[in-house]
């Protein structure tokens, strides 16, 4: 029972893994644009399909 609890898709802790997932993508596309400029446009496009 409590196996299949991990892989609910409608828990908590699977839905906050996701955001931290999420998160940390997000930062790693910052420090990417850091440290190699892009475009807004570039940035937005990415930014929409991460959300």
């Amino acid at each position: 029972m409590a196996t299949k609890r991990l892989y609910d898709p409608s828990s908590p802790t699977l839905f906050l893994r996701g955001l931290i997932a999420r998160e940390a993508f997000v930062t790693l596309s910052d420090a990417y644009m850091l440290r190699k400029p892009l475009t807004l446009a570039t940035y937005l496009s990415s930014a929409n399909l991460i959300y």
